[in-house]
């Protein structure tokens, strides 16, 4: 309805790839669509537009993230990890909501463990429906043991960075970006859960 509005057209698919982007934003979605159409010469708006025009919202992105490193898709996780150390977005921020988000996969995952249904699970941990179904797709990716070892190893960050070991810097947060992509290329290259590896952080 929208597209129609500017004299455009959007292919479902397109569409769905735009939502994941912006979230449930309507305004931010209104804003979009508008430098889209101003970009687009033709009668369509394109997935390589919005490639080029669109950088996602901070919760779609880890979203993202996750989802790339539980696939064990290497070079995209490190793509969009570099993409959020890029485009301005705090570092500790970012580190903060991965840290969440792997405790929310922990969480959800023991609980289909018992059985519980998503409704439930979302009364539970007092979170949005729309969150925890999405939620648990990702969980298929990744075993509990392997979430646990996720965690232990943020945690391990966590205590470094609170304790000076890992040393951060207002505009200079190199050792953590080091930390969270050491992080990212074990998990993806190695089993952690069944070798016990942990990442080396700095």
């Amino acid at each position: 309805r929208e597209c129609s509005a500017r004299n455009k057209v959007i292919q479902t698919k397109t569409a769905e790839e735009l939502a994941a982007m912006v979230g449930n934003d309507l305004w931010l979605l209104t804003q979009e669509l508008d430098k889209l159409t101003a970009y687009e010469e033709g009668p369509e708006i394109t997935p390589k537009a919005m490639q080029k025009l669109i950088t996602p919202n901070l919760t779609i992105s880890i979203f993202q993230l996750t989802d790339a490193i539980g696939q064990k898709k290497l070079q995209n996780s490190m793509k969009i990890l570099q993409r959020l150390t890029t485009q301005n977005e705090d570092l500790f921020m970012v580190f903060h909501m991965i840290v969440r988000q792997f405790r929310l996969l922990l969480h959800i995952s023991e609980l289909l463990k018992h059985g519980e249904k998503a409704q439930n699970i979302a009364n539970t941990l007092k979170e949005k429906p729309f969150t925890v179904m999405n939620t648990m797709k990702q969980c298929k990716a990744f075993t509990i043991q392997e979430l646990q070892a996720i965690i232990t190893v943020l945690l391990e960050i966590d205590v470094r960075i609170k304790t000076g070991k890992l040393k951060t810097t207002i505009g200079d947060h190199r050792e953590l970006q080091c930390a969270l992509e050491q992080l990212i290329i074990a998990t993806c290259l190695q089993d952690m859960a069944s070798s016990g590896l942990t990442a080396q952080l700095p």
